[in-house]
């Protein structure tokens, strides 16, 4: 089973993926997908990565609450 709040990078394409915030009860995954590329961006209301993971990692924290006293999975970037 995940750790609280598990968040993981996707990115099968240079410069284009998503955040996946994996949650401990079993509940569906949430993702943020992210373009760093504007001019390639299908939906207008895609950010970049830099806002995607933002969004992303106040997911991550609210799941693990805020003493952040989880270990980090596998893939996760830095929560701290």
């Amino acid at each position: 089973m995940p750790e609280p709040g598990c968040l993981i990078k996707h990115e099968a394409v240079p410069k284009c993926g998503s955040f996946e915030v994996r949650f401990s009860d079993g509940s569906s995954s949430r993702y943020f997908y992210w373009d760093d590329i504007p001019g390639r961006r299908l939906n207008p209301d895609q950010v970049d990565s830099e806002k995607a993971l933002e969004r992303a990692t106040a997911i991550a924290r609210a799941e693990r609450g805020s003493a952040m006293t989880a270990p980090r999975c596998p893939g996760c970037p830095n929560l701290a």
